[in-house]
């Protein structure tokens, strides 16, 4: 079914959200998602309320996993979209979602907020009904009214945890391995960790600057997947407070991966340090931090020694980066996870072979140390290294740097990777050649290659 004009409008001007709604999502405008007027775009509003829409029914228990079992795809019968005011960049914004009755299948009213005013930025409509591979369109279930009442006021995440986002794996998300690159599990906890920035109230010009982090991946996100954020500071000290996110497969609860933030603030016009004033720390206490004195914020970068290679090279775009011209997580990630397939490739295990055996390598772990922002118009260099072999681990350090600056790199990286069996999808041993000569790049050399 195809809604008219007026229909359209009568339904979206109709719809009475509130704060009652599904929450669909929420972040911050980045500039990737701008159109010339640097405000968030139709095409990426209508993006937000479809994914909001998976969202709501996976929060319900009828997503990607329930209608896998019964041979089910979601079909799109109608959408659309009314802008009042688009956010601009940096701005923070909310999807809300409410049922509404339809001819066929389920309709969401839906509408993009300011998490905090509650101004209303665009509302729209989404039709959506079940289908299967011959295109029958097929019933909801019939409880499928009371479950999403629950899922209005339920989460995935921890009882004491705040919202921070929530998505849908698509295909442009995953990559070889067949699940979500980490990239994305980048680009939401940096999305979480710009919500708190929102949250404290923090100055005009001044942003929350990671200084380490470890992100622990614990279960594959896969396409059509669902997943909630939610977010808990942990402390906060004049000079930087820790914060902790969690990303959970909507539908299952499962945790799929979690991230502990050490975070500083900064002027990003600069990056000189901008310490927090008592209303910051006892705005981030309420949140549920604990006032400290000082965080340890651990030790600086390795030395960088032993055999590296040189696994990228190029340079920031305006895309890469937020408002103030910084590089994002995502795009710093995206740099690392191109640059572990060189060297993957250089122990013998190319993207042919990858396909051919059907093995391949998943991050359980990444240990990041963050030494300066990368900005808009620098070129980088990436330099990566085999830094331990184990039974069913390889260890990948990664050094980006500014061309010249090797010495002091802007972020390091240590990943430990498991080998994976990518049709059993479990943990399987390092081939023999793999490790052979993985184990010949541990040895110490000063003369890089």
């Amino acid at each position: 079914m195809q809604m008219n004009d007026q229909a359209d409008e009568e339904m979206i001007a109709g719809a009475d959200i509130g704060f009652e709604a599904i929450e669909g999502g929420r972040g911050v405008v980045m500039a990737a998602e701008t159109d010339a007027r640097g405000r968030m775009s139709a095409a990426a509003i209508a993006d937000r309320f479809a994914d909001g829409v998976v969202v709501a029914l996976s929060a319900a228990g009828f997503g990607r996993h329930a209608m896998a079992e019964q041979g089910l795809s979601l079909k799109v019968l109608a959408s659309a979209v009314e802008v009042e005011r688009a956010p601009a960049i940096g701005e923070a914004w909310r999807v809300g979602l409410t049922p509404v009755p339809v001819e066929e299948g389920i309709g969401f009213a839906a509408e993009l907020s300011d998490p905090l005013m509650g101004d209303v930025f665009a509302r729209g409509i989404v039709e959506v009904v079940p289908e299967d591979a011959s295109g029958v369109h097929a019933a909801f279930p019939d409880d499928i009214a009371d479950r999403l009442a629950e899922a209005a006021i339920e989460s995935a995440g921890p009882a004491d945890a705040l919202p921070a986002g929530a998505g849908v794996v698509g295909n442009r998300h995953c990559d070889i391995m067949g699940h979500m690159n980490v990239q994305f599990y980048g680009a939401a906890f940096d999305q979480a960790c710009r919500l708190l920035g929102v949250g404290l109230g923090l100055a005009e010009g001044v942003v929350l600057k990671p200084v380490r982090s470890v992100i622990r991946f614990k279960a594959e996100q896969r396409l059509g997947d669902a997943f909630q954020v939610t977010s808990r500071p942990t402390m906060v000290a004049p000079d930087a407070i820790a914060v902790t996110h969690e990303l959970h497969n909507l539908e299952t609860g499962t945790l799929s991966a979690s991230v502990d933030y050490v975070l500083q603030p900064i002027l990003a016009e600069d990056a000189s340090l901008r310490p927090f004033d008592d209303a910051t720390i006892e705005t981030a206490s309420m949140l549920g931090a604990e006032i400290v004195g000082g965080i340890d914020i651990g030790p600086g970068p390795s030395e960088g020694q032993g055999i590296s290679f040189e696994t990228y090279r190029g340079s920031v775009d305006p895309w890469h980066c937020d408002e103030h011209g910084l590089v994002g997580e995502q795009s710093l990630i995206d740099r690392v996870s191109c640059a572990a397939g060189q060297l993957l490739d250089k122990v013998g295990l190319s993207g042919e072979r990858i396909r051919r055996d059907r093995i391949g390598t998943a991050a359980v772990e990444y240990r990041i140390r963050y030494e300066g922002p990368a900005r808009n118009g620098d070129a980088l260099t990436l330099r990566s290294q085999i830094a331990g072999v184990r039974d069913k681990v390889l260890v990948l350090r990664h050094r980006l740097s500014r061309p010249g600056e090797e010495a002091t790199p802007l972020l390091e990286i240590d990943v430990i990777a498991v080998m994976l069996d990518l049709e059993r999808r479990r943990a399987t041993r390092v081939p023999d050649d793999v490790a052979a000569q993985a184990r010949e790049l541990l040895i110490e050399d000063d003369a890089a290659v």
